[in-house]
């Protein structure tokens, strides 16, 4: 697996290249942090940009997904800490700038995630776009029905840190 660099304002990231079932290869960077971990005092706040980070952050594979419960399986699984987003472009590095398409999943706010397997970036790229997938809060914790009358209750702010 060839690993490929790029540096965001938060840091180094080292990501993947990666054969494509729809045409030659494309550039994977997953798990890459869009806010502070929403836990402890954050949990039921708005979101935080990120922390910078020192050195090489592994990119190559994805984020945790928010805590949910498959009905398939009738499992529980994820992470408080999901606020995660997947970026796969065609080419690395660009030579042009590209239309970006942000992927944000269903699941009735109550399951789902930006999960490769789920929704992968092969077809998509194939249209030469940078294809972007988001986890974000859900169920309880993303307290996105629930109107309540205070600054600090910001509900799926979350949306507003992935641009």
């Amino acid at each position: 697996m060839d690993t490929v660099k790029v540096r965001i304002s938060e840091g180094e990231l080292q990501g993947k290249k990666v054969s494509s079932k729809a045409r030659g290869v494309f550039y994977s960077f997953q798990g890459i942090p869009y806010a502070k971990p929403p836990v402890g005092p954050l949990r039921f706040k708005s979101p935080e940009p990120p922390e910078p980070w020192a050195g090489v952050r592994d990119a190559r594979k994805e984020g945790a997904n928010s805590p949910q419960l498959n009905m398939v399986y009738k499992s529980y699984s994820g992470d408080e800490n999901c606020l995660f987003l997947n970026v796969y472009t065609p080419q690395w590095p660009v030579s042009r700038l590209k239309p970006v398409m942000v992927w944000i999943h269903g699941g009735g706010f109550e399951m789902g995630s930006g999960d490769s397997s789920l929704y992968g970036p092969d077809y998509f790229l194939a249209q030469d776009v940078v294809f972007v997938t988001i986890n974000y809060r859900l169920g309880a914790l993303g307290e996105f029905f629930i109107v309540i009358q205070t600054p600090d209750v910001g509900g799926h702010y979350e949306y507003l840190y992935c641009a």
